[in-house]
């Protein structure tokens, strides 16, 4: 699904760099485009083949949605101490969404 694999590609150098690296200015830089990406899944669709996954995709897809916001949040507050267990959630959520495809 396009959507997904367009916010996985925000997120992956921010689990796999930003975050092994305490950059947290570069996990606070990314959250516009992060949003952008999560604001494009929302809209998003299922292909019909999946259309009996529905209610599980949008519960997860929203459960996502909640992380970004609280990442976000954390991250406009400048509460260091916290980005990284939101990144945590986020990068969990992510999971849990893109594990209905397999």
């Amino acid at each position: 699904m396009p959507a997904i694999e367009s916010f996985h590609l925000v997120l992956y150098p921010l689990w796999h760099d930003a975050l092994t690296k305490s950059d947290y200015e570069a996990i606070k830089a990314a959250i516009p485009t992060l949003e952008i990406k999560m604001d494009s899944l929302m809209k998003a669709t299922l292909p019909e083949w999946l259309k009996n996954k529905d209610s599980l995709f949008f519960e997860r897809r929203l459960a996502l949605k909640k992380g970004v916001d609280e990442l976000s949040n954390v991250c406009t507050d400048n509460k260091e101490t916290e980005i990284k267990a939101k990144l945590v959630l986020v990068h969990e959520q992510f999971r849990a969404l893109d594990g209905i495809f397999e």
